[in-house]
């Protein structure tokens, strides 16, 4: 490979990661908002076991946002407190 092919490639990665790393903290935005929003919409006990699977997730560096995703759509489906947490876990556990 020539020496512009490698810069070219080398300056194609730094883009990526720099894009990489500017979008993570805006997904993990979303997801505590999305957190935010479900308290009003779950049970205390339900929105607690959710709220700390979404910790869980992000302290592993799992994608959070998913599990907040998984949770809304359980309320939008008229779930009950304790199915939204079971259908969360179980995405969780994947």
């Amino acid at each position: 490979m020539s020496g512009d092919a490698c810069r070219a490639v080398r300056r194609h990665l730094m883009l990526a990661l720099a894009i990489g790393w500017s979008v993570a903290p805006s997904l993990e935005a979303q997801a505590i908002a999305g957190l935010d929003a479900l308290r009003g919409r779950l049970d205390p006990a339900s929105w607690s076991a959710v709220s700390a699977m979404v910790d869980s997730a992000q302290g592993a560096g799992l994608p959070a946002n998913a599990l907040v995703s998984k949770a809304q759509e359980g309320v939008l489906k008229r779930a009950s407190g304790p199915q939204v947490v079971t259908a969360t876990r179980a995405l969780l556990g994947r």
